[in-house]
């Protein structure tokens, strides 16, 4: 799920969002053959900017954000070892989409 927050009421150009959700892992072992599913809560607020180079149906969405993990992020033991998800990790975001009206307008 994802909110974002435009400046410009045609909702094009800078903007502050949030967005959020479960994310499954896989982990394994490889010295025991231990495994077992993780899942985790992530929060990532982020800024970027959207613009269409090809109005209106292309667009170009480039962002930056800071993922919170909020739910825990504690050792964990798995097999011979242990492990830990991250608490913060930060990344960019690219996107290139269409956009179609969903409606005509009424005459």
């Amino acid at each position: 799920m994802f909110v974002n927050y435009f400046i410009r009421p045609d909702r094009q150009g800078f903007y502050a969002g949030v967005l959020g959700g479960p994310d499954w892992y896989d982990v394994r072992d490889k010295a025991t053959g231990a495994r077992e599913t993780l899942v985790r809560v992530y929060v990532v607020p982020r800024v970027g900017v959207l613009w269409f180079p090809f109005q209106p149906y292309v667009y170009l969405d480039a962002a930056f954000g800071a993922s919170m993990n909020v739910s825990g992020s504690e050792s964990r033991p798995l097999g011979d070892t242990r492990y830990s998800a991250r608490p913060l990790l930060a990344f960019p975001f690219i996107q290139v989409g269409l956009s179609l009206p969903l409606s005509t307008p009424m005459r």
